[in-house]
């Protein structure tokens, strides 16, 4: 089956004061019709730009520098504008997440909507307009369309006004709908609603969708195949169940060593606890892992899979069996215990689950965590009064 999108080795550039950033590197996938593609990567990664350019729309700051952008098996990689306006709501459309900023404050959500399907059927009376647009409220759950469509944006709700961007979007059937972070801004039950009214349109329709997430919930939830993007570069595709039953191949981690210092280095961790005499249950196992400065690193698993335990050996809590924690400078090994208190609350914190305040004193439990014992036996004032000033402190910066 032919493909209905095809994007070749894109590369796109934005040309800033300070030189060139190269946001896009080298993306290739494709769209076969009554399909739908998540694009999944973390905010930052390029997956608007990418929406963008299939659009030909990006700033005035931002070039392609490489690549081939085929719709329909058309070359639109030098299309003129003029071209590009045949194209954008017929051939493919787009849905952009943020719907406040879609939808003109001051203009009816009708009007608005009508706009649309009047940009490629000029000749549609009035009267068929209203009809065409009260069918397209109807369409995507808006009740009583004849009485919504005069009112203005900020008289919708924020799961209305996307449901109204999407109607939008719909105007001309398109045969390729970009949906651009769709339910980001909803609350988890409209959004729910939002992505069972995508795939009820897409089924009904028979029209192709690039769903934009960074959210594998959504995307395992609606898509066909997944293309999992990181720094501008897609890393791995693949049919949705293989990638999510098997979601080592869904990493997105760096594939050069980078740049940024190492703060913690974990090494073939094991630990584990007795539950009789003869019984032992495997708590972590040959775990590896590496965080750098100013990344944010998730550790995700069900309930009882290691996490918490994980955590407690880096912060001394409890000692691993087999393999070792590097801590920038500090070295934890497993067959040499050393005294790291004093480290651990320079060099780490944690916050746990669940409270775990005692409930007598709130300035004896900050005492406890932000300054140790340790700390606090040399007994003189000044010392005293610097926790108690940092006690103070790091309460400010928590509000």
């Amino acid at each position: 089956m032919a493909a209905l999108l095809e994007v070749n080795n894109l590369s796109v550039s934005f040309f800033t004061p300070n030189g060139e950033v190269r946001v896009l590197r080298n993306v290739s996938f494709s769209l076969r019709p009554g399909e739908i593609l998540a694009v999944v990567g973390e905010s930052g990664c390029g997956k608007t730009v990418l929406c963008k350019s299939i659009l030909k729309l990006l700033p005035p700051d931002a070039k392609m520098m490489a690549g081939s952008i085929f719709i329909n098996g058309r070359d639109i990689t030098h299309c003129r504008e003029r071209e590009m306006r045949k194209l954008r709501g017929t051939a493919v459309s787009m849905v952009l997440q943020n719907p406040m900023a879609a939808m003109h404050p001051s203009i009816k959500i009708g009007a608005q909507i009508a706009e649309a399907v009047k940009a490629h059927h000029p000749e549609m009376k009035k009267p068929q307009l209203q009809e065409r647009v009260a069918e397209l409220m109807r369409m995507t759950g808006i009740d009583h369309p004849r009485e919504r469509m005069k009112q203005y944006p900020h008289q919708f709700s924020g799961g209305m006004l996307q449901r109204a961007v999407l109607a939008a979007a719909l105007a001309c059937n398109p045969d390729i709908l970009l949906a651009d972070e769709p339910t980001t801004a909803l609350d988890a039950r409209i959004q729910a609603q939002i992505l069972e009214l995508l795939t009820d349109i897409q089924k009904k329709l028979g029209m192709a969708v690039v769903f934009v997430t960074h959210d594998l919930k959504a995307a395992a939830q609606i898509a066909d195949r997944v293309a999992v993007m990181h720094q501008g570069e897609i890393r791995t595709t693949g049919a949705a169940a293989e990638l999510f039953e098997k979601p080592l191949q869904i990493r997105t981690e760096s594939k050069t060593k980078p740049e940024a210092e190492l703060l913690l280095d974990i090494r073939h961790l094991s630990c584990v606890f007795p539950l009789t005499k003869k019984r032992r249950i495997k708590a972590v196992d040959d775990l590896s892992f590496q965080i750098y400065r100013g990344e944010i690193f998730g550790l995700v698993g069900e309930s009882g899979c290691g996490k918490s335990t994980t955590a407690r050996c880096i912060m001394n809590l409890h000692w691993p069996d087999a393999g070792s924690i590097f801590i920038k400078e500090l070295i934890r090994a497993t067959k040499r215990r050393i005294a790291a208190t004093d480290v651990c609350c320079k060099k780490k914190g944690i916050l746990f689950s669940g409270c775990r305040f005692q409930p007598g004193s709130a300035h004896e439990n900050m005492r406890h965590y932000y300054g140790t014992d340790e700390n606090m036996a040399y007994g003189t004032e000044k010392r005293v009064e610097a926790c108690r000033g940092g006690i103070s402190d790091a309460c400010g910066r928590t509000g």
